[in-house]
């Protein structure tokens, strides 16, 4: 099987490359230098020669903050660059798998999310991820879409990354409590996916999937659970509401998505999301 990982350098297309890199299949490993995805014309070419049976699109524009005042640039990353690669998929007969968000949802419903759901995005960012989900929808046949929340991992910036940060500078840090969502770390993902992908039998089990741990947590309470791992820092973690925060980005304050479908479907054992973020400082810091 080839296999096709665009953006390559972000930070799950990195933990992409780490996992798959001594796989049994002939995967090729795109960042940017070699496929600029908002070059539509180029991409469609790379995907046509190549001619993979499976295209992962880790790339994304991913600054939610950002987003409100990069408009142009969000929609072409998550939104036309994607539709381009769900037609180029669908000419060469190749397998989509597109990484998608809980942001496509409002996050109002005190309830789990489940994929079939409707979404009503809350921000620029989310509508993009939104419309990106959309084109594959539209323009493919062979397809995965995984949502996923509150991604991290050992590369690029991210919630726990920024929270070891102020740790290690003994800074005080303050956190949002009411923000609850489904955290899940890079290498869970690479997993899952890597195991999906090494299923004989796909063809019945297209569709969109949430990949998410078997609990929930706030904010706070992953910061806590970081800080855990820091003796030295005695500081204590100063809970905030979200309507204190310094932003104008609404953000779902639910964003806890239902990962039944993806259990029953694919037989796949999930772990607690503390359970990830242990294992996650424990490969950081090689303990």
């Amino acid at each position: 099987m080839k296999i096709l990982v665009l953006g390559s350098q972000g930070q799950l297309g990195r933990c992409l490359q780490d996992q798959l890199a001594n796989s049994r299949y002939q995967i090729t490993f795109a960042s940017r230098k070699e496929i600029d995805i908002t070059k539509f014309k180029e991409t469609k070419s790379y995907i046509s020669y190549f001619d993979p049976d499976v295209v992962i699109n880790a790339a994304a524009y991913t600054f939610v903050d950002k987003a409100e005042n990069e408009k142009e640039m969000a929609e072409i990353v998550n939104h036309l660059a994607v539709e381009n690669i769900a037609k180029s998929c669908l000419e060469n007969d190749s397998l989509l798998v597109h990484i998608s968000t809980d942001y496509v949802f409002d996050g109002i419903s005190k309830r789990s999310i489940k994929e079939t759901d409707t979404k009503n995005p809350l921000n620029f960012y989310g509508k993009t991820k939104h419309l990106g989900e959309e084109e594959v929808l539209k323009n493919c046949k062979k397809f995965f879409i995984f949502r996923v929340c509150w991604i991290y991992g050992k590369y690029g910036n991210n919630f726990p990354t920024k929270i070891i940060k102020l740790i290690n500078d003994n800074a005080d840090i303050t956190v949002v409590d009411d923000q609850i969502g489904a955290p899940i770390s890079t290498s869970a993902i690479v997993t899952i996916i890597y195991k999906i992908m090494s299923e004989r039998k796909l063809t019945d089990s297209y569709g969109i999937y949430n990949i998410a741990p078997n609990n929930f947590c706030s904010r706070h309470d992953m910061a806590e659970k970081i800080k855990k791992n820091f003796k030295n820092y005695s500081k204590e973690i100063y809970r905030i509401k979200s309507k204190d925060l310094t932003t104008d980005i609404t953000r779902p304050q639910y964003s806890c998505l239902d990962n039944a479908y993806l259990k029953k479907t694919f037989k796949i054992e999930l772990k607690n999301w503390d359970d990830y973020l242990v294992s996650f400082l424990e490969d950081l810091y090689g303990e």
